[in-house]
């Protein structure tokens, strides 16, 4: 989404799946949003200003929304990928949700709900996708069934 016009159309869609994507100011009012925020749109495109991230908007000289928090979805976004990146090094073993959880130092509540709307698949079916891809890998390699489901992580046949 790299068009202005693309943009303008996220914000007006109140487009989630642009949250983190970029951020927009309203020079008007000073304030700074995620595309998605439910509050009033600005009346023209020529009022807005668009950002790569909530720094270069508050370089700018705007201020966080107070509805949205944009700044937030910063920590959501990086907690998100923290997640991620540790379900996919450890993609061979059972990673729980508390465990995940108690990494990003928020409740497994928190952090499913969060994990769903970024990524919308839970923790565990991103794990699950990722042991799939393992086992296709290994099978790629030329590895028996029964010694690419073990290594994948997968306790036995009946679950791969």
């Amino acid at each position: 989404m790299t068009s202005s016009t693309d943009r303008w159309q996220a914000v007006l869609a109140h487009d989630r799946g642009s949250d983190g994507r970029f951020f927009y100011g309203v020079k008007t009012t000073g304030v700074y949003c995620r595309p998605s925020c439910p509050s009033r749109r600005p009346k023209a495109a020529e009022n807005v200003e668009f950002f790569e991230d909530h720094v270069e908007a508050e370089l700018a000289g705007f201020r966080a929304c107070q509805r949205c928090k944009p700044r937030e979805v910063s920590a959501q976004i990086a907690m998100v990928e923290r997640v991620s990146a540790l379900l996919r090094e450890r993609a061979e073993e059972r990673v729980t949700l508390e465990e995940l959880a108690a990494t990003c130092g928020v409740s497994a509540f928190h952090l499913q709900r969060t994990f769903k709307r970024f990524t919308g698949v839970s923790p565990r079916e991103y794990q699950d996708a990722q042991r799939t891809a393992l086992f296709k890998s290994a099978l790629r390699k030329g590895e028996s069934v029964t010694e690419a489901v073990y290594a994948a992580g997968f306790g036995s046949s009946s679950r791969a």
